[in-house]
């Protein structure tokens, strides 16, 4: 199992809980009040671009919290992500909702889907990729999806501060902008550290080297905002274009 394949194991719980998304909305009003769904209007709308007849495309969607936002104020959106069981949950809320939403189950750094979109979003994805390489596939995957005037939006988390110390040590192990975590034993890419196993959970980059690696990829901001800290990290939000 891939590091990132560990979204599967947390989602069958959820659906036990009978929940709607990943932070564990009961109702869709708090689903769109997300962060992602808060900036993507707000960005939007300050640019001048409207929903309705917008293709989206929604990375690693979950259970379909922007993808159905984005549906929900006339887009066409596609969905994709690599839990099984969060797709169920997303068609599921698309069925509620009476939304028609293209939900796949797929890896986001093998997609090809051979079309171009409005908007790509990235709907937390970006900081459960650890390493340069699956990063730098990320953007390129995104490039592939972008047509041209199209947008991608970023909400990732920043690192804060000393960041060895913002986590519990029975659990996580930072180093080297890697947030490491110990337990899911299904999981194959592990690292012993003093003695324990661990699998790479998270990167938390600084704000000045996340901007770096967005310009090293080609791309250029064009709307961008902090959140409040979170676990010692804080979230960035940011709408993106592809440097001309």
């Amino acid at each position: 199992m891939k590091y990132y394949e560990m979204h599967e194991i947390v989602y069958r719980r959820l659906k036990n809980e009978n929940v709607l998304s990943w932070d564990k909305s009961k109702t869709f009003e708090e689903m769109w009040s997300h962060s992602t769904n808060v900036y993507l209007e707000k960005f939007l709308t300050k640019r001048g671009i409207a929903f309705p007849n917008l293709k989206v495309l929604d990375l690693g969607t979950g259970t379909g919290t922007s993808a159905l936002f984005a549906a929900k104020n006339g887009s066409q959106s596609v969905g994709i992500e690599i839990s099984s069981s969060a797709i169920e949950i997303a068609k599921e809320n698309a069925k509620k909702l009476g939304l028609s939403v293209e939900f796949t189950v797929g890896d986001v750094l093998e997609l090809d889907l051979k079309k171009k979109f409005d908007v790509v979003i990235d709907s937390t994805i970006l900081h459960c990729l650890v390493g340069s390489k699956d990063r730098s596939r990320f953007y390129n995957i995104v490039r592939r999806h972008l047509g041209s005037n199209s947008h991608l939006l970023v909400n990732t988390m920043i690192a804060s501060g000393d960041m060895s110390s913002r986590f519990p040590k029975e659990y996580f192990f930072f180093q080297d902008e890697i947030l490491w975590s110990l337990g899911i034993n299904e999981i194959s890419e592990r690292k012993v550290i003093d003695g324990k196993s661990y699998f790479p959970h998270r990167t938390l980059l600084s704000e000045e080297k996340q901007l770096e690696e967005f310009e090293k990829h080609g791309f250029e901001i064009v709307e961008m905002e902090q959140r409040s800290e979170n676990d010692g990290a804080y979230d960035f939000v940011a709408l993106l274009k592809v440097r001309e």
